[in-house]
């Protein structure tokens, strides 16, 4: 079999390069996928997740171990657990293999320095936002709002 090697189009000259038609900052083209930093990705899901389940549209249960809670997506493929545990706070999100994908844990200290050194207090936010969505969690998991109006209907009773 001869293979004949392939000609350029253009004998002679170089084609020129493909033109890019990206928008650039400062001159340089962004990748096409540029990696979100990990609080700001956990910050983004934990909002999300916040809003689903102010909406009835996600389930908690409660977790393995102490102030823990989980909910599992539709699909069966991705699950979320928050845990308040002191001053701690943690975010996981784990596969359908229980591998964690994602996993942001602040501390008190840390979000109270990051409120007062950083511009975007990221760190801050996220603290906040993942003990608003655990006390959620928590009162959806245990149905709170339920067995509290239960107490007050038996204790009417007696």
């Amino acid at each position: 079999m001869n293979e004949q090697p392939q000609r350029p189009s253009n004998p002679g000259r170089l084609d020129p390069p493909p033109q890019v038609s990206s928008p650039t900052r400062g001159g340089i083209t962004p990748p096409p996928h540029s990696p979100v930093p990990p609080l700001e990705r956990s910050l983004r899901l934990v909002d999300q997740l916040l809003k689903k389940t102010k909406e009835g549209k996600l389930p908690w249960s409660t977790g393995f171990e102490d102030g823990q809670f989980k909910t599992v997506l539709p699909d069966g493929e991705l699950a979320f657990v928050i845990q308040v545990k002191g001053e701690v706070r943690k975010f996981l999100m784990l596969d359908d293999h229980q591998e964690v994908i994602l996993e942001s844990t602040v501390t008190r200290d840390e979000a109270h320095l990051n409120h007062i050194q950083s511009a975007d207090g990221l760190i801050d936010q996220l603290y906040e936002a993942i003990g608003e969505l655990q006390d959620l969690a928590r009162s959806r998991a245990l149905q709170v709002n339920e067995k509290l109006a239960k107490a007050e209907r038996l204790l009417a009773a007696i």
